[in-house]
């Protein structure tokens, strides 16, 4: 990869960082005009304040972007692992390599395929390595945002759960795309 390729990829993310906070502010402030729609008028301000649901919007969608982009640095260990070690030289590899550290889960592979300790390959997969934990701790915060939006509204109507999906959908992109940015492509 040429350095103009490398110059257009790293302009290109910053743009699509941007557009993503952009489209973030236009969702977010339709997600506002949505909800109070469901209410009276004269009762926005009230509705505002005692559900908090500013925050909520604002926890979930953040809760979204993490899961986003922890999910999108598991795949990268696990596609390109060069990635990772370009902007972490002193990496554990054999913690954060997945080519290496699916070892961590048995006691002495390959000879000894038994579990390294209760729940290595099930249960407890996640304290293996950074592959699993990092999937883990998508997966979770994908529930947390999803909790959230979950309490967003009283009477919930389809297009308010199409709009949360969508909002979701976009910071879980936002955060992938930021995590493409953090661990650019290697030559």
């Amino acid at each position: 990869m040429t350095n103009e390729q490398k110059k257009k990829d790293i302009r290109f993310a910053k743009n699509l960082t941007i557009i993503g906070l952009v489209v973030f502010v236009a969702i977010f402030l339709f997600a506002v005009k949505a909800s109070c729609q469901t209410i009276d008028t004269a009762s926005i301000n009230n509705h505002l304040r005692s559900k908090n649901y500013i925050p909520k919007v604002v926890a979930s969608s953040f809760f979204a972007a993490v899961s986003g982009a922890f999910h999108r640095t598991a795949e990268i260990s696990k596609d390109d692992f060069r990635r990772i070690k370009k902007v972490h030289p002193n990496i554990n590899e054999q913690w954060a390599n997945p080519k290496k550290s699916f070892r961590n889960k048995y006691k002495n592979w390959p000879h000894d395929q038994s579990p390294a300790y209760f729940g290595s390959t099930t249960i407890l997969v996640s304290t293996t390595d950074m592959f699993h934990l990092y999937n883990t701790i998508s997966t979770l915060s994908m529930t947390t945002s999803v909790g959230f939006t979950m309490t967003l509204h009283e009477k919930v109507k389809f297009k308010q759960v199409l709009f949360e999906c969508l909002r979701t959908f976009l910071f879980y992109n936002v955060g992938r795309a930021t995590a493409d940015f953090i661990y650019p492509k290697v030559d």
